[in-house]
């Protein structure tokens, strides 16, 4: 009868963590869809039940002896906790003294008669942390791809849709079914930037900055009204997240910027922007972009620009935006 209270206990703290994980990932990936967070959300959930069920048949008291009657064996489980605990902390780049404390709690229970308990914790947070860099590794391939299908359609489109043209420092778009027409100026002293320097890979209709300058880069491409709006912002939180690892910046926070929707009261203008304190530049950093309806299209306007006190964008940025004829 106790054995069947343990048994009992024992499904629902492991039913209880198959919640805890799925909630903790589906959590991470709120910019999806609902089909894209469940299907993202499964296999790392999958892995963490794997892990637990492991503990469930691991035989820890007869592999706790073992380990300690055989010392070759038990400095290389010392190897390779410190090389796991190594490996986390430069990734996250933590601060030493992380790892000085690590360093010292290993060697305390390397002496004592619980290592093996110590050591398969450590274990268990280095599966963690491959279990967390899986489901970020699932959510690029899958914009990756989704964003491939998209690219692969809107260029067709185009070419059967549209024409544009880039003269004396003006960019034309016109539509050959409903005769619209954008126009964009470009400031003089901006240079166009090579294509494969481009963050984004869709079909692009312009990208440059001005000259001798770093920043601000603009871009304008167009898609299909039907594209899901979360992909953009997505393929941001992937280069910010990648600059997070690298420690190049601390975090970003998620703004809107109303500043051509205030010009064009007539159109619905979609906007979305992030601000981050780049280590690189020393300044504030603002990356986003505006979505304005053209045709069956939207024309991305895609900004990245150092954060001017009082102006809603660079004075290089107002100048393209000012001279937009929709």
């Amino acid at each position: 009868m106790k054995l069947l209270k343990y048994f009992t206990l024992a499904r629902i703290i492991y039913f209880f963590l198959a919640f805890f994980t799925f909630f903790i990932f589906y959590s991470l990936s709120t910019a999806w869809s609902l089909i894209y967070r469940i299907f993202l959300t499964l296999i790392p959930v999958v892995l963490t039940l794997i892990l637990i069920k492991l503990f469930f048949i691991l035989p820890l008291e007869n592999l706790n002896n073992y380990i300690i009657q055989h010392r070759i064996i038990k400095l290389l489980t010392l190897i390779l906790a410190l090389s796991l605990i190594f490996t986390i902390l430069i990734f996250y780049q933590l601060p030493d003294y992380f790892f000085m404390i690590l360093f010292i709690l290993t060697f305390i229970f390397f002496y004592s008669s619980y290592y093996v308990i110590y050591f398969i914790s450590v274990l268990t947070i280095f599966f963690i942390f491959l279990i967390f860099q899986i489901f970020y590794l699932e959510q690029r391939l899958a914009l990756d791809y989704l964003e491939y299908q998209n690219r692969q359609t809107i260029k067709k489109q185009i070419l059967e849709s549209i024409d544009y043209k880039f003269n004396n420092n003006e960019i034309t778009i016109k539509s050959k079914n409903e005769l619209k027409q954008i126009s964009i100026r470009i400031p003089n002293n901006f240079e166009r930037i090579q294509t494969n320097q481009q963050e984004l890979n869709f079909p692009l209709i312009y990208i440059g900055k001005p000259k001798d300058l770093e920043l601000p880069i603009f871009s304008c491409f167009l898609i299909g009204k039907e594209y899901p709006f979360y992909l953009l912002d997505l393929r941001i939180q992937s280069i910010l997240l990648d600059l997070k690892k690298n420690s190049r910046i601390n975090d970003f926070s998620q703004i809107k910027n109303p500043f051509l929707s205030s010009i064009y009261k007539d159109k619905e203008i979609y906007n979305q922007f992030y601000v981050f304190f780049d280590r690189f530049y020393a300044e504030n950093i603002q990356i986003g972009f505006y979505a304005i309806p053209f045709d069956q299209f939207y024309l991305i306007l895609w900004i990245r620009e150092t954060q001017k006190k009082g102006f809603p964008h660079d004075k290089y940025i107002l100048e393209i935006l000012n001279s937009l004829n929709l």
